[in-house]
């Protein structure tokens, strides 16, 4: 399970949702904007451009996933 989140509507972020249902990758959608203030600001520390990928075991940001699910 992955989780997506992003900060407004973007055009990769509905890019990436396609990609996951294509290949049948489950993953939940949050808007940073419901997010609490201290997650956002921790995972800002990791991952400073949108939409932030958050795995089991990693975080990413939109070309490392690409990079990622072009494998699988």
């Amino acid at each position: 399970m992955y989780v997506l989140i992003d900060k407004e509507k973007f055009n990769r972020c509905d890019m990436l949702k396609n990609l996951l249902e294509e290949k049948g990758i489950h993953y939940h959608y949050a808007d940073m904007k419901n997010m609490p203030h201290k997650t956002m600001t921790y995972l800002k520390m990791y991952c400073s451009s949108y939409p932030m990928v958050l795995g089991v075991k990693y975080f990413s940001t939109f070309n490392e996933t690409l990079e990622h699910f072009d494998y699988i």
